[in-house]
């Protein structure tokens, strides 16, 4: 994971090339997150039944952990689902800027919920510098130097 750095104590220092996207970051950073430009949350697995002593359905909890992440496009969702479908947690970092009121979702990150095991990235920005902005901010949130690999 790549170190943080900061311009001040409320604004961590990122360069990805895109400039909206690194003025509005105040924080990327591992497990459940909710920051200026990155959402992050567990994706439990279809099988994960139990929560707070209590049990539940084959994939309800997926389901719930799911409902925050609006717009997925397909090809993210179909290899969050495969990598969720046994027994396996995994890490979901959605990093965006914001256009206005408008949410630009520049791509996703998932990793092992474990050890942080980078297991793949998605580019879903409009420009060629959505790819640049899910290669940086994976640094933050991958083990060691696999988010080198990203995007």
């Amino acid at each position: 994971m790549k170190a943080k750095t900061w311009d001040n104590p409320n604004k961590m220092h990122i360069e990805t090339g895109h400039k909206t996207f690194d003025r509005q970051t105040n924080i990327i950073t591992r497990g459940n997150v909710i920051a200026n430009t990155e959402y992050g949350w567990i994706i439990r697995a279809r099988l994960d039944t139990r929560c707070n002593e209590k049990d539940f359905p084959v994939g309800h909890l997926r389901a719930f952990d799911l409902k925050f992440f609006k717009n997925m496009p397909r090809p993210v969702r179909s290899k969050l689902m495969e990598l969720t479908d046994s027994e396996d947690a995994v890490w979901l970092y959605e990093f965006h800027h914001w256009r206005g009121p408008a949410k630009i979702v520049d791509g996703y990150t998932m990793t092992a919920y474990e050890d942080h095991e980078l297991l793949a990235t998605f580019t879903t920005g409009p420009t060629r510098r959505s790819r640049s902005v899910v290669h940086e901010a994976s640094k933050y949130v991958c083990k060691g130097d696999e988010a080198e690999a990203a995007a």
